[in-house]
């Protein structure tokens, strides 16, 4: 026998011994003793190993995660502003819809034998000021609006068609010269004439402009501040039918007539749109059968 293989044996026995003895010992020391081995054994080891693991990463590429696609998230974000816009448009779309089938499904409860009737909703292209105003409208008898129709947008009243070229038209305002409006006065918005309700005429205030129109009273009459005056031309001299029930102002103020005032009071109507800024308007439109 060698004495390579003497020295292998006394060192194994030795490692032995150590360790039988380190069982013996307390917990503390003998955790000392074990230290020593394992030093000695990552002292040899340590290299070994940083080789290998250089070696399995040159033969296997290091794996690395994707990078996030900045181009796909904006465009993502870009598509979905474009979605939220077209819902907001979709739902103004329907509410609009909405309000004009209520309007119009109202002018039917007030006027049962009027004819079927169409809304055609148009934007003002420009305007002109008093004594006798108007506004241009960008649709005209190309899409069935003719002279006479009635403008008017949320139920307020606005004018008529004064007249029409194929593509354009010509509103004639409720504040011009010369324009003649029978109301009722109801004391809530919503309320429909009924047609026994006491019929006054309204005359434009040129004192303001024509900001105001002012209707004569009795001293005595039920009619109060805040009030909506209605257009109700009882026997259609001046509006036609579908425009009964709209609404040409409120009643802001009430004083003494200064024609007679023991015995008449003068209630100031204001409407509740400014009708020179507007920037569409609807057209009642009777269907052609």
């Amino acid at each position: 026998m060698s004495s390579k293989s003497h020295n292998s044996q006394r060192l194994l026995m030795f490692a032995v011994f150590v360790l039988a003895i380190s069982s013996l010992l307390p917990a503390s020391f003998a955790g000392r003793v074990s230290f020593v081995p394992k030093a000695i054994v990552n002292f040899v080891l340590i290299p070994t190993t940083t080789i290998l693991h250089g070696f399995s990463s040159s033969v296997r590429p290091p794996k690395t995660l994707p990078a996030a696609n900045i181009n796909t998230f904006e465009q993502l974000q870009a598509e979905y502003a474009a979605a939220t816009a077209l819902i907001r448009q979709l739902q103004f779309e329907s509410e609009r819809l909405r309000d004009e089938n209520d309007q119009l499904r109202r002018y039917h409860e007030l006027n049962g034998s009027a004819n079927s009737l169409h809304i055609v909703r148009t934007q003002v292209s420009g305007s002109t000021q008093p004594p006798n105003p108007t506004l241009l409208i960008s649709k005209g008898a190309n899409h069935g609006i003719a002279i006479g129709n009635v403008a008017f947008l949320d139920g307020k009243l606005v004018g008529s068609i004064r007249f029409t070229t194929p593509l354009t038209a010509e509103i004639k305002l409720i504040n011009s010269q010369a324009v003649q409006l029978p109301v009722v006065f109801k004391p809530t918005v919503g309320d429909i004439p009924e047609g026994s309700e006491e019929q006054y005429d309204l005359t434009l205030n040129t004192e303001d402009d024509g900001q105001t129109f002012f209707a004569q009273i009795d001293k005595d009459s039920p009619v109060e501040i805040g009030f909506w005056a209605h257009l109700y031309d009882r026997y259609n001299q001046y509006w036609p039918t579908e425009a009964k029930g709209l609404i040409v102002g409120q009643i802001i103020d009430i004083i003494p007539d200064p024609t007679n005032p023991y015995l008449v009071n003068r209630a100031i109507i204001k409407p509740t749109i400014e009708l020179q800024r507007l920037r569409e308007v609807d057209i009642l439109v009777p269907d052609q059968n």
